[in-house]
């Protein structure tokens, strides 16, 4: 990609999920020393077929596959038991994107694409900053104590 204010060609410095699904958020700087931000989409529209003609499955499978694509690892893992930082942080993307694309889920069913219990799922589901101000609060009655 070109830098928009010199025209070199630019490198990728950062990148991160976006807040649609199926985006990515990338921090590039270009050799003259500028920086600056793209949203991405990673699906091509034309290899998206029409929602109507898709089953929830089919929806399933594609994200479960275009992030385990994106991470490097196999489906397997996604659905599996492996543990390791970068299966699980897969693994919570695929789960926030499911329950973003079908908000009207329940835990339990998103659950059990996964083999998992419905409690994790909450837990991945969970607001963050709610997390981090619970933590917080944890951590200042821990220390008057």
């Amino acid at each position: 990609m070109q830098c928009p204010k010199c025209g070199a060609d630019s490198k990728v410095y950062d990148s991160k999920p976006g807040r649609e699904p199926f985006t990515r958020i990338r921090v590039r700087d270009c050799p003259n020393g500028h920086m600056f931000k793209t949203v991405e989409g990673l699906l091509p529209a034309e290899d998206v077929p029409p929602r109507a003609t898709q089953t929830p499955r089919d929806v399933t499978d594609r994200i479960i596959r275009l992030i385990a694509d994106e991470a490097g690892i196999e489906v397997g893992a996604i659905l599996g038991r492996q543990r390791s930082p970068k299966v699980i942080e897969a693994r919570v993307r695929a789960i926030r994107t499911i329950a973003a694309e079908f908000p009207g889920w329940s835990f339990a069913r998103i659950a059990k694409i996964f083999s998992m219990d419905y409690s994790t799922v909450g837990y991945w589901l969970k607001d963050d900053a709610f997390r981090t101000a619970k933590r917080a609060a944890t951590r200042e009655r821990n220390l008057e104590r």
